[in-house]
């Protein structure tokens, strides 16, 4: 249990430095619940990018009389639909590209979408056009090296689950 609370408080230190305002973002999920404390146990979620760059999953939800807040790493599917909104991606792009980034051909997605070969071709060089990348490969690259190249460059090391450990003394310097 004291991993998972040291964890915790380096993930509060990465969102809001001692003496700051929480972010907008935790505080509009705070509030959401107590706005429908008389609906069915419904949870608000959000994401944000912390202070070293990683995304968390932001959740509260009702708990008898309290609210309780829960922050944790967002994985990379939860991130992927931020990164493709801000490519300027159509929503039908954003599910081609979630199936380009499962290995599947043109014509598997086509039959997946109930679309034309014709139609997956299209959307594809639309992506391609809008991300700048030649290849699917590429594709996957640049929705992903934000996310990977900056830790890799400065050396981050991994944890156990293959992500990047958290290191608090580069936090505190500022990397």
């Amino acid at each position: 249990a004291l991993v998972e609370l040291h964890a915790a408080d380096d993930l509060v230190g990465d969102v809001r430095p001692a003496g700051e305002p929480l972010p907008h973002s935790i505080c509009a999920v705070v509030q959401r619940p107590r706005a429908l404390l008389e609906r069915a146990g419904t949870a608000a979620r959000s994401r944000l990018q912390t202070r070293s760059g990683r995304w968390l999953t932001v959740r509260c939800t009702q708990l008898g009389e309290q609210l309780v807040v829960v922050l944790e790493r967002a994985r990379p599917r939860e991130v992927a639909p931020l990164i493709l909104l801000a490519y300027g991606l159509s929503q039908r792009e954003q599910t081609v590209v979630q199936q380009l980034l499962h290995g599947m051909s043109n014509d598997e997605i086509a039959s997946e979408l109930d679309l034309s070969t014709y139609t997956v071709k299209g959307h594809i060089k639309s992506i391609f056009r809008k991300l700048g990348a030649a290849s699917r490969s590429e594709v996957a690259a640049r929705i992903f090296a934000g996310q990977y190249a900056q830790r890799v460059a400065k050396g981050a090391p991994l944890a156990g689950n293959g992500w990047f450990g958290f290191d608090q003394a580069r936090l505190a310097s500022g990397d």
